[in-house]
């Protein structure tokens, strides 16, 4: 597009151009604008929890979020001593469970840690 408005800008129309660039700049500021909305009502965040292997267990993380009603889907498991790291992709939206997520991972005290 900008290949075709400088070409319109060396063959000297210069009205044209300036029409063709308002309109690029309309139709990217609306895409921006609609991306971020999009973004906010729907998004997929990769969670890596960390926690204590002898204080809690994976099958107890996983009741309490199911509890919770957390989405999640389990992606790996690691293990570094008796630190215990696993990772979930979980669905996050604006308006269902931004909020609950955050107040479970904060809340709970056998989580140790957590990143997105």
């Amino acid at each position: 597009m900008s290949a075709a408005i400088r070409m319109s800008i060396g063959l000297g129309h210069y009205v044209l151009s300036t029409v063709a660039l308002l309109l690029v700049l309309l139709v990217m500021i609306a895409l921006t604008r609609f991306e971020k909305l999009f973004d906010q009502l729907h998004q997929m965040k990769t969670y890596e929890i960390q926690f204590v292997s002898t204080n809690y267990s994976i099958v107890e993380l996983e009741k309490e979020m199911r509890t919770a009603n957390i989405d999640f889907v389990w992606n790996k498991t690691g293990k570094h001593n008796s630190t215990v790291n696993v990772e979930y992709t979980i669905e996050v939206s604006r308006m269902k469970n931004r909020e609950i997520i955050d107040n479970f991972l904060i809340n709970n005290t056998h989580i140790t840690g957590f990143e997105v």
